[in-house]
């Protein structure tokens, strides 16, 4: 009989299915499904194993073209495994070539899915931020996220700024951080501490103004994480 799920469609699917199959440890599913908080299926593999199966499956079957590549990290991010949809992220990481706005329906899909922090930080940063360097007219889109009644999303409005180092728009960033100030959730203003602290490794001034400025509305947590590095003696 066919095969009708991805497995029959893209050998490279098929290869880092079986390759995880082979790896699987179903002591650490549960131990991880803990941690993460979620009943999503996975297989129990590391992330060392887990990055050089997607490092062979790509040696033995090269990406070429951008068409081949929204296909695999699309199917990849359809797979109901968490260890896939890593593996998403980490595909969509590597071909930087192609993070074009061509790439856009493919990350904005990625970013309005993911649904923890530890999905939704390797593609607000790395796939969202990297368009948003690029091409500023996605904030526009971001301006509309940092409303939006998902938490993830709220957070992936923020952290696409995160690596942005000297070509940080601080206006945006800014205006960003003050919006999402009364939002409570711990998500939020782990992220607001986050920002501020990795900005203020490139400009510590601005990063001690603005919390002079907004410092009475700013959480605790999100000014003793915005602080942590500037407090260093």
């Amino acid at each position: 009989m066919a095969r009708s799920d991805h497995q029959s469609i893209n050998p490279r699917i098929a290869y880092i299915i079986r390759h995880f199959e082979a790896q699987a440890d179903k002591s650490k599913v549960e131990q991880f499904q803990h941690y993460l908080k979620t009943d999503q299926p996975m297989f129990g593999v590391n992330a060392g194993p887990r990055k050089e199966i997607l490092k062979e499956s790509l040696r033995e079957f090269p990406i070429q073209e951008f068409d081949e590549f929204y296909a695999f990290t699309n199917l990849l991010w359809q797979s109901p495994y968490r260890e896939c949809q890593y593996c998403a992220i980490d595909t969509a990481v590597k071909f930087k070539k192609f993070h074009s706005m061509q790439a856009w329906p493919l990350f904005e899909h990625m970013a309005l899915t993911a649904k923890w922090w530890d999905l939704t930080d390797g593609v607000a940063v790395n796939l969202i931020g990297s368009l948003l360097l690029t091409n500023r007219s996605v904030q526009d889109t971001l301006d509309q996220w940092m409303r939006d009644p998902d938490l993830w999303v709220r957070r992936t409005s923020l952290l696409a700024h995160l690596k942005h180092k000297r070509q940080t728009d601080t206006k945006c960033l800014s205006r960003t951080i003050l919006t999402l100030t009364m939002d409570k959730q711990f998500f939020i203003q782990k992220a607001i501490g986050w920002s501020l602290r990795e900005y203020s490794k490139t400009d510590a001034n601005w990063v001690l103004q603005f919390i002079d400025e907004h410092g009475d509305s700013l959480s605790n947590l999100a000014l003793r994480e915005g602080l942590k590095f500037l407090n260093k003696t």
